[in-house]
């Protein structure tokens, strides 16, 4: 992926671009691939290769907008972090987005072959298709390749020019940089030209920032090269850096400023809980929506932010309790305000109140803070849930006499009353706190962001279950984490595409040809891998995740774990006084999966004992059904096709794994 051409300090920003883009042009698809079949429903037309082909046309359209759409992600996020698009990074562009292109339309052809329009597909169709794949590929891919060659005159232009900032990029500069990233710049304006070391730097900062928060700032600014620095970073980003001075593009920049890099202003950050049940996830998004726009439009000018809260993104597993009970405590209690939203749907009830929405509403009511409720008068589907409904009236009655609340018929209505409504919230809000009329915690002071959708945070879930010494994982959990940390980086890609979404690890594409139930497990794989803690997201998508520190200390103990490439294995039986026993099984892969172990025991007298529950193992995949035979292999030989190895292992025993597996356990004695 492209990300991997760029440096690790704005792939996070690219990601986010990249999904926004990649979901604009999947919903322009999917009207346009709608739109098709109902017009040949229209007509009564049977299924024919005519409408196959306008279909397939749409998969090319599709996919050259999703290249284009990548190459605009790409440099945009050169020009905001100011990143030379250089011969190395254009051809890594290219590069890549050539490889999705072959990839895209090679998962269209297939799944274009067991398309339920016609089917089958005929072989003239098929053969039609694949012959215009070459023509599609050029067309798209040219006018990519003439972009990247302007841009790269471009930006060479620039770099060999007088170095000067011109006014739209110093303000698009400015626009861009974190209030942490003014506020390090304006301290090393002033000290300049003295060389700080990073806890030299961080005293100087008023407000103080914390440890990684400065760490974020002054990695930012070495990727503008608006600073010099020696840099020492780990797996997890920036840990240390010395000798930070100005760079001469730096000191240019704040010479060439309007004014001198100011200490950031702060802002009230006010907590606006979106509260509903689970039919109006459209109406959530349209509040959110509002919220931001407020945000655009009053932030500045009354130093307030507003911070959307919703389960989905706030919350994080835990146990010890009734689940709205963990919410309230995650998300409930430190909300300032709440809007609530009905459309059909009461909720389920949480043994304290008649939904979990409803108590909500009730937690933040009885301390005084202000709740906004809106209720649905848009019709009422026949599928509807007929006590739903009567739950969601009669709660709707008690409210009258509790206060007043707004109706809505769609979501654009929905969206326009809570833009309309939100700064008579915000001041009644503001009112209260000032005078003490709420049992609320007091808003926290963060340094304002001028764009901060555009500076992507690392998303974490929570993590479910914290690891010692003993981590147990699946075999698909295993193998996952084992590639991711093999490279350096320990990154794994998840993407999510017009035909199917990926997961690829080191150059290895895990879904590539993979039926629909070992997808699922590699995908179960990777969520299990991130509940567990092992891995991290880096993007609110969660489609680029990185080994966290658990993960690597619980790859540690998979030593052992192998992969080989075999399509066979023979299986033998050397007993005393009989004859040998020999067969061939066909497969698709062999790996070996480490030894398993309890708890230690430890004694009275300080003895540690260990007991193994598992010893290292041989899973045998895609062997179809199991082996026909009366006796228990003692060994099994096969041949590594990568590196063309024999290998050989003593085992005891087999065991046959539904659907199409071999475990044999390896003689740890032998």
């Amino acid at each position: 992926m492209i990300e991997q051409c760029l440096p690790a300090s704005s792939r996070r920003y690219y990601i986010r671009l990249r999904a926004q883009k990649h979901e604009e042009a999947m919903e322009r698809h999917r009207e346009q691939l709608i739109s098709l079949r109902r017009e040949n429903a229209a007509r009564g037309a049977l299924p024919s290769g005519k409408q196959l082909l306008a279909e397939w046309q749409l998969s090319e359209e599709f996919i050259g907008e999703m290249a284009l759409g990548f190459l605009d992600a790409a440099l945009e996020t050169c020009e905001l972090f100011q990143i030379p698009l250089d011969l190395n990074l254009s051809a890594c562009i290219e590069k890549e987005i050539e490889s999705y292109i072959e990839v895209q339309f090679r998962h269209a052809l297939r799944n274009r072959s067991r398309s339920n329009i016609a089917a089958p597909v005929s072989t003239n169709i098929m053969d039609s298709f694949a012959g215009r794949i070459r023509t599609a590929s050029f067309k798209i891919l040219n006018p990519i390749q003439i972009r990247l060659e302007r841009a790269g005159v471009s930006g060479t232009r620039r770099a060999s020019g007088p170095g000067n900032l011109s006014k739209e990029n110093k303000e698009s500069m400015a626009l861009e940089m974190s209030s942490a990233e003014q506020a390090v710049l304006g301290v090393l304006g002033e000290t300049y030209p003295e060389k700080l070391h990073i806890h030299q730097l961080a005293p100087k900062i008023v407000p103080p920032l914390e440890q990684k928060v400065l760490f974020q700032a002054v990695d930012g600014l070495l990727s503008r090269g608006l600073i010099e620095c020696v840099p020492m970073r780990d797996f997890s980003g920036l840990v240390d850096a010395a000798n930070i001075l100005l760079s001469p593009e730096g000191v240019r920049w704040l010479k060439q400023s309007s004014s001198q890099v100011k200490t950031p202003a702060t802002a009230t950050v006010l907590n606006v809980l979106i509260a509903s049940p689970s039919d109006v996830s459209a109406e959530r998004d349209a509040v959110e929506k509002a919220i931001r726009e407020w945000n655009t439009n009053h932030r500045k000018s009354m130093g307030i932010m507003l911070e959307p809260v919703r389960w989905e993104t706030h919350s994080y597993p835990a146990m010890g309790e009734r689940p709205q009970g963990i919410l309230n405590k995650q998300i409930v209690k430190d909300a300032d305000l709440l809007i609530g939203i009905f459309g059909t749907r009461m909720g389920t009830p949480t043994g304290s109140a008649p939904s979990g929405t409803s108590e909500e509403i009730e937690e933040i009511r009885k301390t005084g803070r202000h709740v906004a409720l809106y209720f649905s008068d848009a019709p009422v589907p026949r599928d509807a849930d007929r006590a739903q409904l009567d739950a969601l009236e009669a709660y709707r009655r008690s409210l009258g006499q509790q206060g007043l609340y707004s109706t809505f018929t769609s979501v654009e209505e929905l969206h326009r009353k809570v833009t309309h409504d939100l700064p008579k919230i915000v001041n009644d809000v503001i009112e209260k706190l000032r005078n003490n009329q709420i049992v609320a915690p007091v808003p926290k002071q963060e340094s304002t962001d001028p764009q901060p959708a555009k500076r992507v945070q690392p998303v974490n879930r929570g993590r479910a279950v914290r690891f010692g010494e003993h981590v147990e994982l699946n075999p698909k959990e295993m193998e996952l984490l084992w590639e991711a940390a093999k490279p350096s980086n320990g990154e794994i890609y998840h993407s999510s595409t017009l035909d199917g979404e990926g997961i690829r690890v080191n150059k290895r594409h895990f879904l590539d040809g993979a039926d629909a139930r070992t997808a699922s497990e590699w995908l179960s794989a990777l969520r299990g891998l991130e509940d567990r803690g092992l891995i991290e997201a880096l993007s609110e998508d969660h489609d680029f995740f990185k080994i966290t520190g658990e993960g690597y200390a619980a790859s540690d103990a998979l030593e052992e774990f192998a992969r080989w490439n075999a399509h066979s294995i023979t299986l033998r039986a050397y007993y005393m006084n009989a004859d040998p026993q020999e067969q061939i099984v066909a497969c698709n892969g062999i790996i070996a999966l480490p030894a398993t172990y309890f708890p230690d025991q430890v004694s009275a007298d300080g003895l540690v004992s260990r007991g193994m529950k598992e010893p290292r193992t041989l899973l045998i995949e895609g062997v179809g059904a199991s082996p026909n035979i009366s006796w228990k292999p003692t060994d099994v030989e096969f041949v590594d096709e990568t590196t063309g190895k024999v290998e050989s292992f003593r085992v005891g025993g087999m065991e046959y794994l539904r659907p199409s597996k071999l475990k044999v356990p390896i003689d740890a004695w032998a």
